[in-house]
């Protein structure tokens, strides 16, 4: 068996990596990335494989994905995930 992969990074012009795109065995997986200068790292914004599409949403930190929404203690820790459906 033979496996094929290979990525591919952008990058603005300061630098920061934008999108990814990861084709591994006929399978391609798009991510975006948003940078914002008021957070300490690059955030995911969406992430499409195929026909399906995973959106992430954000205010001070990542508030939710499409199907979970996150509950942060007073550290900042992720201490509680509920699923949507």
């Amino acid at each position: 068996m033979r496996i094929s992969s290979f990525i591919i990074n952008e990058y603005d012009g300061l630098g920061n990596r934008v999108s990814e795109t990861i084709t591994s065995n006929g399978v391609t997986t798009n991510i975006m990335y948003v940078n914002d200068y008021t957070q300490e790292y690059t955030e995911v914004l969406s992430k499409t494989t195929g026909k399906e599409e995973e959106n992430y949403y954000y205010s001070e930190r990542r508030v939710s994905n499409d199907d979970t929404i996150y509950g942060y203690d007073g550290l900042d820790n992720v201490n509680m995930m509920s699923e949507m459906k």
